[in-house]
């Protein structure tokens, strides 16, 4: 389809059209609706979906006329914008609890779908201490040849760029409703043609997966002014998954089998929640006898993963492990959204990571392999693919979580015995807290070291890259759009020539130099033969 992360350019991703209307007067433009139809797979389902949504708008319409003759259009307008005022005074309020300061974090895309280099995104929470906050995203990488780009059409205040802040706000008081009332307080700053404010060609079909990880990003801001006031990162991740099967004839059936997520991060107050996250509204499952009924799979596992949560005095959430045997000899399975597999969800306040996503795929009489990230998957009878999202990150020490709470864990088989022992400190005997020898055990106290815990992974990537990453990026800015993401590109891959790090200034400067040389000549040679 049209959402693919591997689409470089927006010509990539589906019909482009300037507005137009599909209905005049009450009249169904078919030329205008043909169009849509001619490029859908399974038009008369969409049908339903359209007219769905007209019925939808034709009913509000006709309420809003309605108030509109009891009370006038003035006052209708009035009210608008007086519920704005209230909500945006009640911000103020939450806002200005906020310690003032500037808070500056890092979050990354582990890689751009090109290359191997991950994705940066910054972002600098500046409190004023007045009811109003700054997100600056200077920093930030070079919009990607990838459909990560997130357009904002320049708005100063795009929903998607302040997300956690507004969960934060609606979440401190039921009073506060959720409208621009809000947005009003947060002013952004955003880089040109950045992966955050994207510029046209970029694709940006999956523009929703850099909004959950700007919205972990954003957290990790805040949990920097208000340690375990917000919670820490979830799994970063929803990998909708779709299977398309063709039958005789060309007719074809595309069928929506499930969204799998991970878990939510925990807080300063409460664990995360399972199977879910928070960043895309808890979005709920299909149910296993929809799908088996209207798709050629048999689900072999629909589960939380144990032992995938982000350890913590409060747990992140369990990801989700799913299974699906395939029973059609020509299925398509389609899985987009995929990140978090080599950088799993941080922890704070001595919580530890959670755990990363993946996908693998065993065919008949076969080991299980590795998907990786591709989109597109075709599939062999009888196969078996089996997706996980990672768990959430954990807060606080996990040696201080109550033990009855990790063997409430362990007896709904979410949390090995195993596991228990030498992450909690917790000894389970014969199904019920052994508390002698676990006081024993967390006798010996954990070294929490950092506020955050990043994983394995991004942890070592930041070792060797940490300060070429920060040079690099003020580079960037100086070279024209088109060849910033290249230019980063071959940064990185004459530093790795170089050997395997980490990297200091004289070798990032040579680097930059070099590439910064072969790109100023290969624009004299343009310039030449455009003459």
């Amino acid at each position: 389809g049209s959402i693919d992360m591997q689409n470089s350019e927006v010509f990539q991703e589906g019909l482009r059209m300037r507005p137009v209307k599909l209905f005049k007067r009450g009249e169904l433009n078919e030329e205008v609706w043909n169009l849509f139809a001619d490029n859908c797979r399974i038009p008369s389902l969409n049908w339903g979906d359209m007219t769905a949504c007209v019925a939808a708008l034709a009913k509000a319409e006709t309420r809003l006329r309605r108030l509109a003759e009891r009370y006038g259009r003035g006052e209708i307008e009035r009210a608008m914008y007086a519920t704005m005022d209230r909500t945006e005074a009640l911000a103020r309020a939450v806002l200005a609890e906020i310690p003032q300061g500037s808070y500056t974090f890092t979050e990354y895309f582990e890689d751009d779908y090109v290359s191997e280099v991950p994705v940066r995104i910054v972002v600098k929470l500046t409190a004023r201490g007045d009811g109003t906050v700054e997100l600056d995203y200077t920093g930030s990488d070079p919009q990607v040849r990838a459909a990560l780009n997130l357009p904002t059409g320049n708005m100063n205040h795009h929903p998607f760029l302040a997300m956690s802040v507004v969960n934060y706000v609606v979440t401190q008081s039921e009073a506060i409703h959720i409208n621009a009332g809000i947005l009003r307080c947060i002013d952004l700053v955003l880089p040109e043609a950045s992966v955050v404010n994207a510029s046209f060609p970029a694709a940006c079909g999956m523009r929703f997966t850099t909004a959950m990880r700007v919205h972990d990003l954003v957290l990790g801001a805040l949990t920097k002014a208000m340690p375990g006031k917000v919670p820490v990162a979830g799994s970063g991740v929803l990998v909708v998954t779709y299977i398309s099967t063709s039958e005789l004839g060309g007719a074809g059936r595309v069928v929506v089998a499930n969204p799998v997520s991970g878990g939510s991060g925990a807080s300063g107050e409460r664990d995360g929640i399972s199977g879910a996250e928070m960043s895309v509204a808890f979005l709920r499952n299909v149910p296993v006898e929809v799908l088996e009924a209207e798709a050629p799979v048999v689900v072999r596992r629909f589960s939380l993963a144990p032992d995938s949560e982000g350890p913590g005095q409060y747990r992140g959430g369990f990801g989700v492990a799913y299974e699906l045997e395939i029973k059609h000899p020509s299925a398509v399975v389609v899985m987009r959204g995929k990140d978090r597999q080599r950088f799993c969800a941080w922890g704070a306040g001595g919580g530890m990571a959670g755990t990363t996503s993946g996908n693998t795929g065993t065919r008949r009489n076969s080991e299980s392999h590795d998907i990786g990230k591709r989109t597109v998957y075709r599939a062999e009878l009888g196969e078996v693919i089996r997706l996980w999202g990672g768990g959430g990150g954990g807060f606080g020490d996990p040696f201080e979580r109550d033990p009855e709470l990790v063997a409430t864990d362990v007896a709904a088989g979410l949390v090995s015995v195993e596991r228990a022992r030498e992450v909690y400190r917790v000894v389970i005997a014969n199904g019920t807290v052994d508390a002698k020898a676990t006081a024993a055990l967390r006798g010996r106290r954990r070294n929490t070291g950092n506020d955050f815990d990043f994983g394995s992974a991004r942890t070592e990537w930041e070792r060797v890259h940490g300060l070429a990453a920060e040079r690099i990026a003020d580079w960037l800015p100086t070279l024209p759009v088109a060849v910033r993401r290249y230019a980063q590109a071959e940064a990185y891959r004459h530093l790795h020539e170089g050997g395997p790090g980490p990297y200091h200034a004289d070798a990032i400067d040579t680097a930059l130099a070099t590439v910064g040389a072969a790109l100023g000549q290969q624009s004299t040679a343009l310039q030449q033969a455009a003459q």
